[in-house]
């Protein structure tokens, strides 16, 4: 059975900073809105979800926002996978497809400065279509988280927080059945008046 749902804007305030998340769960087959939620946090690691986050030493340069964008990606795959291991699922696999698709909608929200599922008018499947996702043989699930903050809530662990704290985007990356995911992080030195805002784009996928 076919499973779908747009989890659309949570808002983080973080102290020192804020994050704007937004969440995103469908299959190439069908697409349904449900209502947009909110949620508040801050930037110390709450202890409700502090064992998720993995320690430096287990993913080194969680939380440098100012290290380069390689490193940073490396290092948000790994606190991913880290807190999907605390929950008891299984970690996800490094898709070259999900990288590109997650590298498109970084591009779409930074060309069109919209930051949102649907940038530049793209349904969110198209860049999950345009980078070869799909397979006509089966059927394939895809995800979407996003992340958009300051130079002190963007780090990857701040990202990662921000979704952990909102119960949608936390289900998203979560979800048992993710086998895949791809990561792409964008600095903008000014984004819809952010100074020296970092964008996260997290994708999940699943064939079969």
């Amino acid at each position: 059975m076919d499973r779908s749902s747009a989890l659309l804007w949570a808002a983080i305030a973080c102290v020192g900073g804020v994050l704007l998340v937004g969440a995103y769960y469908g299959t190439k087959l069908s697409l349904e809105a449900t209502p947009t939620s909110a949620a508040r946090a801050s930037s110390a690691e709450p202890s409700t979800f502090a064992r998720y986050v993995a320690p430096e030493s287990y993913c080194p340069g969680a939380g440098d926002a100012e290290a380069s964008g390689p490193e940073q990606e490396r290092a948000q795959l790994c606190l991913v996978n880290y807190a999907r291991g605390v929950a008891g699922v299984g970690p996800l696999n490094v898709s070259p497809q999900l990288m590109r698709s997650a590298d498109l909608k970084a591009a779409d929200i930074v060309r069109c400065e919209a930051f949102e599922h649907e940038a530049c008018g793209l349904e969110v499947r198209q860049r999950f279509a345009d980078s070869g996702y799909f397979d006509v043989a089966a059927d394939t699930a895809y995800g979407e988280n996003l992340a958009w903050g300051d130079a002190q809530a963007g780090s990857p662990r701040g990202a990662l927080l921000g979704w952990l704290e909102s119960r949608e985007h936390r289900e998203n990356l979560l979800e048992p059945k993710w086998t895949e995911q791809g990561i792409a992080l964008v600095y903008v030195p000014r984004f819809r008046g952010v100074e020296g805002s970092r964008i996260w784009v997290s994708h999940f996928g699943r064939h079969g």
